[in-house]
C-alpha cells in the first residue's frame, strides 16, 4: 500500500468507519502484530492513528476489512512493554497489544500518542505515577534495534529447559520464508548452532506474556544463498531461508558465525 492508497483508505474509504469529526486528521501509520483479551493467537494488522482515535484494521473473512478502534477519551491505560517489544492501549475491558518487536518502532508510536494526548487531554493521565513517566523515556535508543533485546538469560534458560547448551552468543530479529509464508523469528546463534525461535504471545493474568517454540535447529550450517537482505542456510537435508532488517547486521552475523 503506498501513500496514495493509505490517504485514500483514512480520508474517503467509508468501510473505515471513522468516530472522529470533520477535522480528524491522520497522523501515523504502522504495520504490525497485534493480539486482544480473549484471542490466542497474534494476527497482522494495520494501525492507523489519527488525532481522535486509534484504529486497527485486519484482512476480514470476506471482502471487507475487520476494523476496530479506541478513542483517545476513552483510554485510560497506556504500557509499554519489556525492552520496548511491544505496547498496549487499554480502554475499559479492552485492551490491545501491538507487539512491534522493535525499540523504534514502539518509540516513534507512543511518543506521537503522547504529543497528541498531551495537547487535547493534558490533566488527563494515563500512567501509573510510579512508574518512570514515558516523557523521560524519549531519549536515543541505546540498543541496536534489529538486535533482539530480549535479555540472553531468559533464552539461555529456555534453551537449557529444550536440553541444549543454553550458550547464545547473538540474538537476532529476522523474517523466516518458508512454505507457510512468511513471520518474524528470534534468530539465536552460537558457535556451531543456530536456533530459529517462534513466538507465541498470550496474555496471562491480565499481562501480555511471550511462550517461545524451537521452529527449527541447525548445527554447523552452510551458507548455500546470499542476495541481498536474504540468506539460506543448510545442514543436511534441513534449510532455512531467512532475511534481515539492516544490512549491516546481516555482515555482522555472516562474519561472526561463517
Amino acid at each position: 500500500m503506498d501513500g496514495e492508497a493509505l490517504l485514500n483508505l483514512f480520508y474517503t474509504d467509508s468501510e473505515l468507519c471513522r468516530v472522529g469529526d470533520d477535522k480528524e486528521e491522520l497522523c501515523h501509520a504502522l504495520w504490525t502484530q497485534i493480539i486482544s483479551r480473549g484471542v490466542v493467537k497474534d494476527s497482522c494488522c494495520l494501525v492507523l492513528l489519527s488525532n481522535q482515535a486509534t484504529y486497527f484494521i485486519k484482512s476480514g473473512s470476506g471482502e471487507y476489512p475487520e476494523v476496530s478502534h479506541l478513542t483517545h477519551p476513552s483510554l485510560d491505560g497506556i504500557q509499554e512493554g519489556p525492552s520496548k517489544q511491544c505496547f498496549s492501549l487499554s480502554a475499559g475491558s479492552e485492551t490491545i497489544c501491538c507487539l512491534t518487536r522493535n525499540p523504534k518502532l514502539t518509540d516513534l508510536f507512543l511518543f506521537r500518542l503522547t504529543l497528541i494526548l498531551q495537547s487535547d487531554f493534558p490533566d488527563k493521565k494515563f500512567y501509573n505515577e510510579e512508574e518512570e513517566s514515558i516523557y523521560d523515556q524519549f531519549s536515543e535508543t541505546q540498543m541496536d534495534s534489529y538486535v533482539r533485546p530480549f535479555d540472553s538469560a531468559d533464552i539461555s534458560h529456555f534453551l537449557l529447559l529444550q536440553g541444549q547448551t543454553g550458550v547464545v552468543d547473538e540474538i537476532y530479529l529476522v523474517i523466516w520464508h518458508s512454505s507457510d509464508g512468511a513471520k518474524p523469528m528470534t534468530m539465536v546463534a552460537s558457535q556451531g548452532t543456530t536456533n530459529l525461535i517462534g513466538e507465541n504471545y498470550v496474555y496471562r493474568q491480565g499481562d501480555v506474556s511471550c511462550q517461545f517454540a524451537i521452529e527449527q535447529v541447525l548445527k554447523s550450517p552452510i551458507v548455500t544463498n546470499d542476495s541481498g537482505l536474504r540468506l539460506s542456510l543448510s545442514e543436511g537435508d534441513a534449510s532455512v531461508d531467512i532475511e534481515f532488517f539492516n544490512e549491516d547486521v546481516k555482515s555482522k552475523f555472516v562474519s561472526c558465525f561463517f
